[in-house]
């Protein structure tokens, strides 16, 4: 990581673990005096040890009779010099002669001294850049910063801090309190949240050495580090400081230190970005009992923690506890800050959300409704939070059917955003919402004009190397496949993974690495749809390559929620396997979709039916038609299951849609039967029965 590098460049001199320590005999004569060439190891506080992983310095020393002879030479680990100089003893403490040099970690001189029995006649200190070091610095540079801190000139505070700094390490080394005091205050100023991550890491690095625990101060930095890297989407390094200060919370403070509550709640978002929604839900579930104990001194984490845990139930598809969960405080929030406050229309327009994904349109459009009156009384009609709330309505609306309202909605927001002419992400997520729309009307070109309009707002606003621009190309690669215009969707894709290539993997959220991983599946299915239509080696093999680093993507989530997408790309690698005659790995992945699709949305799910066809048909193509039989039954049992019991529900397009999705499997259930429905009993039957249920 860029940001980092010279911390890490610094900390590897000091301590880096994988420099091959020397080693001397020692040797002690029968008078119990040292003689010969030693190597003495020391720890970061200067105390001898013998644990090769708690060395950072080690002496190079010379003895005749018990007396240091010659030039002794102390080392950083990293093999730099950090000391040399003629010592007339060493025990029980240094007595130096002549001139002695002390150097920095990267090798450049830091003190020049001239002793004389022990006493120091000249010194001369040097900054790493050469010159010598002010030795009035505190007066000159720190209590200087600390005035023009207090004056709110923080820009010239962070160049004081900065020298005073560059002057404690001279003088008295990294390892001392006043240097890590010193990185504590730029850690709080800096207005370069890169700086403020690496002198937080020094704080952090040297207060470990220094100062003794419990150390409240360094374990708050700690939290303070995983918050700094969550912002900066390093993940990973994110995880790692709030397992630390977990780790130190835990053994020195019995889990009460007073960061405890915001840091598990920031864990618990961190840990949802990562995919491991168990930890996740542990963690936020956790700070919201602390929050509910005082909601008046946690007031605005509490907020955060509702709107979390709600959104991560969304996310793994616990609509149920989702609503609950927020319809309880919507309640609480209503009495609290009243219906037109920004925090009781946020939280009404999520629980819209979970209504959408549950699928619950009728309570969403409901919702969304009272949300838009409300937000017309606080900020009237032309508001772009208005203008958003009417973009989900319309898409809400074209989901149920409802055509004419749906572009009523659109209308009226087009009309807000003529006026507003403010065009930043919340207009590209409404351009979205008004792409679906028209495309559940059908409406196939003007779906492709407005994601093309999506995608030129996007680079002119973002430029067209940000990942929203490459968003805005995923999307048109999806709105291209659906038209089943093959190049262009190459093309749309190849753009976008281009864009997603050039940026750090390692830092990307939760939405990034899913985006990648719905790019690669898309240019893997596409290769595959071509590959059938016109059998070519080299479109399987892309075919493939794709899919599966979809699926390692997936897989590298620790844990592995099935969606639309994902089932998909089971799916096709299954008819690459097919395809190469690989039967085996073919069975592995359809076995797996099939019990992972039953086990997250259960037996009556319309992608359960899906993948029985599919499975059905595997069989008749390796003309094993008593098991073809065996996996019709099961898919026509659900489908007929369905049909019954939730077709009468839906709205006009999700039924078309229904219909459209297993037309194809219908005809080719129908042509089994029809070519072998007098070699297998029962055949005939199961035919009849399903025109039956599709009349």
């Amino acid at each position: 990581m860029k940001v980092l590098g010279s911390f890490v460049l610094l900390l590897l001199a000091i301590s880096g673990s994988s420099q091959k320590l020397p080693f001397a005999k020692n040797i002690i004569d029968s008078k119990q005096q040292r003689q010969g060439d030693w190597i003495i190891w020391m720890d970061a506080s200067w105390q001898p040890t013998t644990d090769s992983s708690q060395v950072f310095y080690y002496r190079s020393i010379q003895y005749k009779d018990d007396r240091p002879i010659g030039t002794t030479v102390d080392y950083y680990r990293n093999g730099k010099k950090q000391y040399e100089g003629v010592l007339l003893a060493d025990r029980p403490a240094d007595i130096q002669q002549s001139i002695h040099y002390w150097y920095y970690p990267t090798g450049e001189k830091r003190i020049e001294e001239t002793f004389e029995n022990g006493e120091s006649k000249e010194q001369k200190v040097f900054l790493r850049s050469g010159q010598l070091a002010d030795p009035e610095w505190i007066a000159n540079h720190y209590r200087k910063g600390e005035a023009y801190n207090d004056a709110k000139n923080y820009e010239a505070a962070v160049a004081e801090f900065q020298k005073a700094l560059e002057n404690a390490e001279a003088f008295l080394s990294r390892e001392s309190m006043e240097y890590a005091e010193v990185a504590d205050w730029l850690g709080l100023i800096h207005p370069d949240r890169s700086k403020v991550i690496y002198f937080k890491e020094e704080f952090v690095a040297v207060r470990k050495i220094v100062h003794p625990q419990p150390d409240t101060l360094m374990v708050t930095a700690l939290a303070d580090l995983g918050g700094y890297y969550k912002l900066e989407k390093n993940w990973i390094q994110a995880k790692a400081k709030f397992k630390e200060f977990l780790e130190y919370n835990s053994k020195y403070f019995n889990a009460k230190h007073p960061s405890y509550p915001n840091a598990i709640q920031t864990f618990g978002t961190v840990c949802e970005a990562l995919h491991e929604y168990d930890n996740a839900l542990a963690y936020l579930t956790e700070a919201k009992k602390i929050f509910d104990l005082n909601p008046k001194m946690y007031e605005y984490p509490l907020l955060s923690n509702i709107f979390s845990i709600s959104s991560l139930y969304l996310t793994i598809g616990e609509l149920t506890k989702a609503e609950l969960l927020l319809a309880r405080e919507l309640k609480v929030l209503k009495n609290t800050y009243s219906e037109k406050s920004e925090i009781y229309l946020t939280a009404l327009g999520l629980l819209a959300r979970i209504h959408e994904g549950a699928g619950n349109y009728a309570q969403a459009e409901t919702e969304w409704r009272q949300q838009l009156e409300l937000e017309r009384s606080v900020n009237g009609d032309q508001s772009l939070n208005v203008a958003a709330i009417l973009g989900s309505l319309a898409e809400v609306s074209a989901i149920r059917g409802e055509v004419v309202k749906a572009d009523l909605y659109i209308q009226q927001a087009n009309k807000i955003y003529s006026i507003q002419k403010e065009y930043d992400a919340a207009y590209l997520e409404f351009l979205g919402k008004q792409a679906n729309v028209q495309s559940l009307m059908g409406n196939h070109q003007a779906t492709l004009e407005l994601s093309e309009k999506k995608r030129a707002v996007a680079a002119k606003i973002f430029g067209d190397n940000s990942l929203t621009y490459a968003e805005t190309l995923k999307f048109l690669s999806e709105v291209t496949y659906g038209n089943k215009q093959w190049n262009l969707c190459e093309k749309y894709a190849l753009q976008a993974l281009k864009i997603y290539s050039a940026y750090d993997y390692k830092k990307f959220n939760d939405q990034e690495r899913t985006s990648w991983m719905i790019l690669q599946s898309r240019l893997g299915t596409l290769y595959l749809t071509q590959y059938l239509l016109d059998p070519n080696g080299i479109k399987l093999a892309a075919a493939e390559e794709h899919l599966n680093e979809a699926l390692a993507v997936f897989h590298s989530f620790s844990e592995q929620v099935f969606s639309y997408n994902i089932v998909d790309t089971y799916l096709s690698m299954a008819l690459v396997y097919e395809m190469q005659g690989l039967e085996k790995k073919a069975d592995e992945k359809y076995n797996y979709v099939y019990k992972n699709v039953k086990r997250q949305w259960g037996e009556n799910h319309p992608f359960l039916i899906k993948v029985l066809f599919l499975i059905a048909k595997k069989s008749e193509i390796r003309k094993n038609y008593q098991q073809t039989k065996t996996n019709y039954k099961s898919a026509i049992s659900l489908h007929s299951n369905y049909i019954r019991n939730v077709f009468p529900y839906l709205s006009e397009i999700e039924k078309e849609q229904f219909y459209e999705t297993n037309k194809d499997m219908i005809s080719g259930f129908q042509g089994f039967a029809a070519q072998y429905h007098s070699q297998l009993l029962d055949l005939s039957e199961m035919w009849y029965n399903l025109l039956l249920t599709q009349k």
